[in-house]
């Protein structure tokens, strides 16, 4: 859930050297910023299991899961990065 890095950060220096994983630290933001839906590709339909069980585990609030595949629109920016 966590991983390691010993090597000091360019910003925080030896601050920190643990730091959680994608899969652990998702479904909480989720949970705690008051996602109800949270809509995610079809690339990541192994992890959603990891995902209910961290939001058990840590008793936050449940967060529905939805897949889809790539969508498309047009004049629609749909980039994460972008926006």
């Amino acid at each position: 859930m966590y991983r390691t890095n010993k090597e000091p950060h360019h910003r925080t220096g030896t601050t920190f050297k643990c730091y959680p994983t994608y899969d652990f630290a998702c479904p909480i933001v989720d949970a705690i910023e008051g996602v109800t839906h949270s809509m995610r590709s079809i690339e990541y339909k192994d992890r959603d299991k990891l995902y209910e069980w961290v939001l058990q585990k840590t008793g936050v609030r449940h967060v529905h899961l939805f897949e889809f595949a790539r969508l498309n629109f047009k004049y629609t920016l749909m980039s994460k990065r972008k926006l």
